[in-house]
């Protein structure tokens, strides 16, 4: 039963951060805070799962995500590299501390 679910949540996390990172919805969502589409995804990820999926799912999305803003695509670029990349580091530092906080809270409970 896991491992469907394992593998709904990361087919998931791959199709939304391609969505988002790759510059594919640009032209139709110009403008709109579209990187936190993924965010529930990843609150499911720390409410549903263990904590070493939900830091997977993170890296997964931060990975997709420098890629994506490097090679000049996403919510995150702006036209100078160094400007997109600082703007995806708060993006990710984040994320990671909400979905962390959550996946803790989550333990501590059980």
């Amino acid at each position: 039963d896991r491992i469907d679910e394992v593998l709904i949540l990361f087919s998931l996390i791959l199709i939304f951060n391609i969505l988002i990172f790759s510059g594919i919805l640009k032209d139709q969502l110009k403008g709109l805070p579209i990187a936190y589409l993924i965010y529930p995804i990843l609150i499911w990820a720390a409410l549903k799962f263990s904590r070493k999926w939900a830091i997977t799912s993170i890296f997964i999305t931060a990975a997709i995500a420098i890629i994506g803003t490097a090679t000049d695509s996403g919510p995150f670029f702006t036209g100078e590299l160094y400007q997109s990349l600082f703007l995806l580091q708060l993006f990710i530092g984040i994320t990671f501390l909400i979905i962390l906080f959550l996946s803790i809270t989550k333990d501590s409970k059980t």
